[in-house]
């Protein structure tokens, strides 16, 4: 996982700011797969998440950039450089 906390919580990844969710933290080793779209698929760009804090690939070919710019958050973009996989450097934000 490329530049990714080193925990996540339940309220921290949240889509919607829900107060009463856990800052309990997701232990990663339980969940089913994190290879559910793995390194040899093609590069993929999302949106529609409010994600908070500092943008950040979530792996090689994988980058959201949605960071809630409507509710004060950053507006996003990746300059995408013909680069086989995602580099965090080319994450471009205000």
């Amino acid at each position: 996982m490329v530049g990714r906390p080193s925990h996540m919580t339940y309220k921290s990844i949240s889509v919607e700011p829900i107060e009463n969710l856990p800052d309990q933290r997701i232990e990663l080793n339980e969940l089913k797969s994190l290879d559910f779209y793995t390194g040899d698929d093609k590069k993929v760009f999302f949106g529609h998440y409010w994600l908070k804090g500092e943008p950040s690939l979530y792996k090689a070919n994988i980058c959201c950039l949605d960071y809630s710019v409507a509710k004060g958050g950053k507006l996003v973009a990746y300059r995408l450089n013909g680069e086989k996989n995602l580099e965090s450097k080319n994450l471009m934000y205000v």
